[in-house]
Formats: C-alpha cells, structure tokens, sequence
C-alpha cells in the first residue's frame, strides 16, 4: 500500500528534456552556474580537477592572510569586517571601461575618483601587459583603454 503513494521514478538522458520543461530548465542552469567551493584540507585541491567547481577557497589560507594583516596593521581589521559583513558589501571584479573610455588617458587616482562617483571603490587593477611580463613588473602611471582590453 506504502508503494503506490510513492512517485514513480523514471531513468531519463541527459539532454532528452523539451526546453519547457523545468527539469531541462534546471539542467540548462546547472550547465551556466559556477561553483565555488570551500576546502579545509588543501590535499583536496587535487579532486576538484575532476569536478565541475569551478574556483574554491582554501579556507585556513584566507584566515591565515586575514590575521597575518591584521597583526600588522590592527586598522585593517576595521575594513575586513566591513568587507566581511554578512549584509550590504560585494566584491567584484568590473571591466575598465566602466571607469575610463577608449583611448582616454587617466592615472590610477583618477580611476579612484571615477569609481567614487559610482559609490564604489577600486582595490586594484590586473594589467594585461603586467601579466605577460610576469611578477615583477611595474604599474604604470598612466591608463589607456584599448579595444583589445576587453
């Protein structure tokens, strides 16, 4: 009697779903999502080369670096708390030509200045010039969109 009340479960291929269907729907999300994934034990990096996680977080080396700032600046802690508040922060990584147009020519404080107009702060910048140099490499003093910055 149990049995009938129970939802018959059916093998189903990937894929063979119609596109109105909410499990192809949810499948197609599944497919477009990134996952992230907290890890304590970094012997476990090596799994997630087979999964579908996309980036992960080696939690003991973000504490670690959090006290590390911490004990060498105690103002820092102020602003990781903020940054860290369960409400009201976001981290983003944003495009450059939110902040300058193409072909323009602005310092980094200027960029600063533009990004306070949006409410919003500039914590640093990735070159794509400095990354193919390597480490090492300095900022330089001005920034100028190009269409290849994309």
């Amino acid at each position: 009697m149990q049995s009938k009340r129970l939802p018959m479960v059916n093998q189903v291929r990937r894929g063979s779903f119609s596109q109105g269907s909410w499990i192809g729907e949810m499948q197609q999300a599944s497919d477009k999502s990134v996952i992230i994934s907290e890890i304590l034990d970094p012997r476990t990096k090596n799994l997630l080369c087979t999964s579908k996680i996309s980036d992960y977080v080696l939690s003991n080396e973000l504490v670690s670096m959090a006290l590390a700032m911490v004990a060498e600046d105690q103002q820092i802690n102020d602003v990781l708390e903020e940054l860290f508040a369960e409400v009201g922060n976001e981290l983003q990584i944003r495009q450059a030509d939110l902040y300058l147009s193409e072909g323009e020519e602005l310092s980094f404080y200027e960029v600063l200045l533009r990004a306070r107009q949006r409410r919003e702060i500039v914590i640093g910048v990735t070159v794509q010039l400095m990354l193919k140099r390597g480490v090492g490499s300095t900022l330089p003093e001005i920034f100028v969109l190009c269409k290849a910055d994309d």
